[in-house]
């Protein structure tokens, strides 16, 4: 049989608005939206706000991407422009077109087994200092 839940007593209501309250302040003041501001005395919390939000974006630009990632420079050596990106290959056939063009080799050069780590020497507990 369903029995309903009883309904929240007022006091029960103030204390979860207050706890949600809390929580968007401190959500907002980590968005450096807002600033809180506790009085010594009373401990009472002032909000101290911007009429505009700061810019929190957290866009970075590709050129900047790629010189994180693969430490490639995009920014030209001798006169110190950004480089444009002008092409992008995506197809195999595409990059193999532009090695050939460039007498480079086209072929994925074959793998080799791992060598196998160095024995000891004789009489030496560690190989590796």
């Amino acid at each position: 049989m369903f029995h309903p839940a009883p309904a929240p007593t007022q006091q029960a209501v103030e204390q979860l608005v207050a706890r949600a309250s809390k929580r968007i302040l401190r959500f907002l003041q980590r968005r450096a939206v807002i600033t809180l501001v506790t009085a010594p005395g009373d401990g009472e919390v002032t909000v101290v706000g911007d009429d505009k939000p700061k810019n929190t974006s957290r866009y970075i630009c590709w050129s900047e991407l790629l010189r994180r990632t693969f430490g490639i420079e995009t920014v030209c050596q001798k006169c110190q422009t950004p480089l444009r990106l002008i092409a992008l290959i995506k197809t195999e056939v595409v990059a193999k077109k532009i090695l050939t063009a460039m007498h480079l080799p086209t072929e994925i050069p074959e793998l080799h087994p791992a060598r196998p780590p160095p024995t000891a020497a004789a009489g030496a507990d560690d190989w590796v200092n």
